[in-house]
């Protein structure tokens, strides 16, 4: 009988040594979104002489402005207008201004696959003739071609002070 009760006593110890145990689930989850990537770099116009700039529409130089997002996603491009826009004065959508306030006009424009170039902008503004500068719209990786052109050469008789003239434009991707 001692030998009964010893080994009930065992067991006992044995189910009361073993915890208790409790089971609850956890939710694991990420969300992926679509990216896009905007690059561009300065448009340096060069050096050119108050006679060249009055006498001529310069092309002055291109970039290429690079989106790059996830294939099958939408995009929309626009470009303000630039801290020193003059519109009344140049008649184009954006000015360059010197340390002075003195403005020289320019444009940015979309140069297309056929060649035909076309402003651009954010809607807010338009060339002397009334055409609305309004955004590029695309899908995924695409690498447009942005050409800048002074316009100095459309005001006639015009003296533009030499100095360094600059201007500062915001590019916004919608996606």
């Amino acid at each position: 009988m001692k030998l009964h009760h010893l080994a009930a006593v065992a067991a006992l110890a044995v189910s009361s040594a073993q915890a208790a145990q409790e089971s609850t689930t956890m939710n694991v989850f990420m969300e992926v979104t679509s990216s896009c990537d905007l690059s561009a770099s300065s448009i340096p116009f060069g050096t050119m002489s108050e006679d060249q700039l009055l006498n001529s529409v310069n092309d002055s130089g291109t970039v290429d402005v690079i989106v790059s997002c996830p294939e099958g996603v939408d995009w929309v491009l626009s470009a303000n207008t630039g801290m020193h826009s003059d519109l009344e004065t140049w008649g184009g959508t954006r000015a360059m201004k010197n340390a002075n306030g003195d403005t020289v006009g320019y444009d940015l424009l979309l140069v297309r696959n056929d060649g035909s170039r076309v402003g651009w902008g954010d809607g807010t503004a338009s060339d002397a003739w009334g055409e609305v500068y309004g955004p590029i719209n695309g899908v995924g990786n695409v690498s447009l071609n942005i050409l800048a052109v002074e316009w100095a050469g459309t005001v006639l008789n015009n003296s533009i002070p030499e100095g360094l003239y600059g201007d500062t434009v915001t590019i916004t991707l919608d996606y």
